[in-house]
């Protein structure tokens, strides 16, 4: 009974040990890092960059990273390959900002509903007050909280980073 808990035992050990990364893509990741701030922003293979190249520096560019080529300093973004000093400007996206925005956007839709429902079928009435009509306040109320989502969508849900003058790009391999 002592002998078959041993084996059991160890057969649980190496499976663990076996389920673990020996080398994983994990540890190779492309760090974009501000000047004079210990912050940085990492992204690995399978990541969306969205980017401006010198070559076009008017447009912005959405691709995949596909592949970290730590050597030649090159990174491949849906297939194409970049040198680091190729790359313009990085643009990434807050989260909080872009949810708030679409929730501010959301309670817009259901504002302007409901009030339209109310005012249509008169349902006001029904409970005891003056029949809804939709008025210059319910327009107000509206208006600014899909104006407050428009502006937290587009100023604040995504920041703008010019390699060279105030970050740079980094490759970073991490494995032994």
């Amino acid at each position: 009974m002592n002998i078959l808990c041993s084996v059991y035992r160890l057969a649980i050990c190496i499976s663990i040990i076996g389920s673990l990364p020996i080398s994983g893509n994990g540890q190779i990741f492309l760090q974009l890092e501000k000047f004079n701030s210990p912050k940085t922003i990492k992204f690995v293979e399978g990541d969306e960059i969205e980017f401006r190249i010198y070559a076009y520096p008017k447009a912005w560019r959405t691709g995949i990273l596909d592949r970290i080529l730590i050597e030649e300093e090159t990174i491949v973004l849906d297939g194409d390959f970049f040198q680091l000093d190729e790359l313009k400007d990085i643009r990434v996206y807050r989260p909080w900002a872009r949810v708030l925005g679409r929730s501010f956007i959301q309670f817009t839709g259901a504002w302007f509903g409901y009030a339209i429902i109310l005012d249509v079928f008169n349902i006001g009435g029904l409970f005891g007050q003056d029949n809804f009509t939709v008025g210059v306040d319910t327009l107000v109320v509206g208006g600014t909280a899909f104006g407050l989502g428009l502006l937290l969508r587009n100023v604040f849900g995504r920041k703008k980073f010019k390699l060279g003058k105030n970050s740079r790009l980094r490759l970073l391999d991490l494995r032994f």
